[in-house]
């Protein structure tokens, strides 16, 4: 191994090197490091190594418990937001509310953007409501509807 033509220097903590593949192992390993640990505040240089870490340090100890038998376990408390989020719900597209159905983002939007109004047609009554589900919930209070 040939010494490098000047000693090279870490501008992260000093560290003075005579080689230069100590110098980039060093700037790999120790100085440069970018892939964390979502669970702890270990990092490493590569994300086999991370990777690695994860699945023999951490058990996956977040399990999705969310129906519909989604038996998922995550390494992190935010790995299961984003897990529940992306996977089970869905969002409305105009404000990026989160639903846990389709269909209730329907009814949100209809409600919420698009106005949609239900009028009550039952003898003289002009109730107006901004739900089918209110709607009919006044039909079957007020005016004795199944």
């Amino acid at each position: 191994m040939a010494a490098a033509a000047h000693p090279l220097t870490c501008v992260g903590c000093n560290t003075t090197f005579n080689l230069q593949m100590a110098y980039n192992q060093h700037m790999r390993w120790k100085c440069q490091l970018r892939f964390m640990c979502t669970v702890c505040t270990n990092e490493y240089g590569t994300r086999a190594g991370r990777t690695h870490h994860m699945s023999t340090s951490h058990p996956c100890n977040y399990p999705c418990e969310f129906g519909g038998g989604c038996r998922a376990t995550l390494p992190s408390a935010e790995a299961l937001r984003n897990h529940t989020r992306t996977v089970h719900y869905y969002a409305c597209e105009t404000c990026c509310e989160y639903f846990s159905t389709r269909d209730g983002v329907r009814r949100h939007v209809n409600t919420i953007h698009k106005r949609v109004k239900h009028f009550c047609h039952v003898g003289s009554c002009e109730a107006l409501f901004n739900s089918t589900a209110a709607h009919n919930k006044h039909e079957r209070d007020e005016h004795d509807y199944p």
